[in-house]
């Protein structure tokens, strides 16, 4: 017999692995309390999304701003222009949503840029819209310029509020000019857009003025008020004149609240106007009646 030989070994095969398990078919198959988990994250996560990006598409669709649905307290006659129409152009408040926790605040904002609103007093929803309560800005005087641009030349006049805002001229065409005080100061003109101030400190004195006298303007036949010293020193104070109707001049003195030392205040200045002044031209020197 020839030698042994040796005979080799069979490996049986290696069975085939098994197909990877599905995540969904693991989470079935996991115990109970586990399997209360897919639901919650369903859950939280349908409201993470609807909070953030579902209510704000509804909201802009279905809660959006509508010019027709906001009122505003009513302008006063002089005022021409649509201030709704004029602040949705320019802010596009049509975008904003009615849901959104800063709504009033935007529209506030917006509204508070217009010339013609001097303050947002407040903005309150309705279950159909918005009310806005408004100040209004009131003309106090009309500033007599002679213009500076080549494309309008000659004299023109602007209109200011008492704190020396300028106010839409568009609004005033046609208005009488009688019904508010003149304020003439040399070579002045305005600096600032519509509803700043108008950028000259002695305008804007010559303003309060206005306001002050505003009551007492029919009454006392005035019609104007002039600077007496337009090339005052730097240590001087501007010295204001007021004009009436005839003709008659009378020296104010310095702006409300900017009396220099020994001047009477302005409260005192105007008593003096109010009583028989036929004899005195310069009210710093007026003598009040005796009480």
């Amino acid at each position: 017999m020839g030698a042994n030989k040796k005979v080799p070994k069979l490996h049986p095969p290696m069975p085939p692995e098994p197909p990877p398990v599905p995540w969904t078919a693991r989470v079935l198959r996991a115990p109970a309390v586990l399997s209360l988990i897919w639901p919650a994250a369903l859950l939280v996560g349908s409201y993470v999304a609807w909070h953030h990006w579902g209510a704000e598409r509804i909201g802009r669709q279905y809660y959006r701003l509508e010019r027709e649905a906001v009122s505003i307290t009513p302008p006063p006659p002089f005022v021409q222009s649509d201030i709704t129409a004029a602040v949705f152009e320019t802010h596009q408040l049509e975008k904003t949503s009615l849901l959104h926790r800063q709504a009033t605040a935007t529209i506030a904002q917006a509204y508070q840029t217009h010339p013609w609103v001097q303050q947002v007093v407040r903005v309150e929803k309705r279950s159909d819209g918005v009310d806005i309560h408004l100040r209004y800005r009131q003309p106090m005087a009309m500033v007599r310029v002679i213009s500076q641009h080549a494309e309008v030349k000659g004299p023109a006049v602007f209109v200011v509020d008492g704190r020396g805002i300028l106010l839409p001229p568009e609004d005033f065409v046609g208005f009488d000019t009688t019904s508010l005080l003149h304020i003439e100061v040399p070579g002045t003109y305005p600096t600032g857009g519509i509803g700043s101030p108008f950028g000259d400190q002695r305008v804007i004195a010559a303003a309060a003025l206005a306001e002050l006298l505003e009551k007492h303007r029919e009454i006392c036949n005035l019609a104007a008020i002039t600077l007496t010293n337009p090339n005052r020193a730097f240590n001087e104070s501007w010295v204001y004149a007021i004009i009436r109707t005839d003709g008659t001049r009378f020296i104010w003195g310095s702006a409300p609240g900017e009396e220099v030392r020994g001047e009477p205040s302005a409260a005192a200045k105007l008593q003096a106007l109010l009583a028989d002044t036929s004899r005195v031209d310069d009210l710093r020197l007026a003598k009040l009646p005796a009480k």
